[in-house]
């Protein structure tokens, strides 16, 4: 619906982004998209991930979905943290995180 074009495209953070995102996503409606989360949200309950942790994290400085102050504040000391000055999502984070 409107409302999920409207969260994609304020995750993308431009046209552009938006129009390469959708060319290379499968269309889901919102019914399908939170049944993928209750299902990580299911799993992750399941398994102890309490000793997991990340030796690496990616934060997007202009990210309009988890605001950047947040992310840091959010991972512990001994993550690495890399700041991109991209939206939440970018059709080239990749090759700038590789």
């Amino acid at each position: 619906g409107v409302s999920l074009q409207k969260f994609f495209r304020r995750m993308c953070g431009s046209k552009e982004n938006f129009q390469e995102f959708m060319a290379h996503t499968e269309a889901k409606n919102i019914t399908e998209l939170k049944d993928e989360l209750r299902t990580i949200q299911r799993l992750s309950a399941k398994n102890d991930v309490s000793s997991f942790r990340w030796n690496k994290a990616v934060i997007s400085e202009n990210d309009a979905i988890f605001p950047p102050s947040h992310q840091r504040e959010a991972w512990n000391k001994h993550t690495e943290i890399t700041m991109l000055d991209t939206p939440h999502f970018s059709p080239f984070i990749f090759k700038e995180i590789v």
